[in-house]
């Protein structure tokens, strides 16, 4: 580096040139996803899911005990048993463990499913609020949403239309050149 000194003296005066300019600028950041999985709102909703699947959360607990008591009796039968009443008896113990299986993926990506729809719902009301005290309090807002987002447009016309001035950053959280 041949002027250190220039380049240091360069740095700190963009830098007093620019302070002025930058006293009014306020930043916040605010992390949806812990603000919304906190809230009571939240709560209301592991408590509505946790209802509305209990019914098939009771069946896949029912058939999980089922396999075990096959398990167990045909552990205890089997001294008794003929060698094709035991290959019959595991292969009926092997198609109650798949349909368990079954019951158990399916009920997880339903409640999965359910809880991103109900939780993307809070995370909109509570983006919405935050947004419009952003703004009322003298914040720019910049939202981040995914590349391509079909929401984006609407959302920013509907925020729009309220008076609000906000801005959307598009990109891949899991791809930092593209934000």
């Amino acid at each position: 580096m041949k002027h250190p000194t220039l380049i240091a003296a360069f740095s700190l005066a963009t830098a007093l040139i620019a302070a002025p300019a930058m006293a009014d600028v306020k930043i916040a950041v605010v992390d949806f996803a812990e603000v919304a999985a906190k809230s009571p709102q939240a709560d209301a909703i592991r408590e509505k899911l946790k209802k509305e699947f209990n019914d098939r959360i009771e069946s896949v607990k029912k058939s999980e005990t089922e396999i075990k008591n096959a398990q167990e009796k045909l552990k205890k039968d089997a001294p008794t048993m003929t060698e094709q009443l035991k290959i019959d008896g595991q292969r009926n113990v092997e198609k109650m463990y798949q349909d368990y299986q079954f019951k158990g993926k399916a009920l997880d990506d339903d409640m999965k499913r359910r809880q991103e729809e109900e939780m993307r719902g809070l995370g909109q009301k509570i983006g919405g609020l935050v947004n419009t005290i952003a703004v009322k309090e003298g914040y720019t807002v910049v939202a981040g949403c995914g590349p391509n987002s079909a929401r984006k447009d609407k959302w920013l016309a509907d925020m729009r239309a309220e008076g609000y001035d906000i801005h959307a950053s598009e990109g891949n959280v899991s791809d930092w050149e593209s934000t």
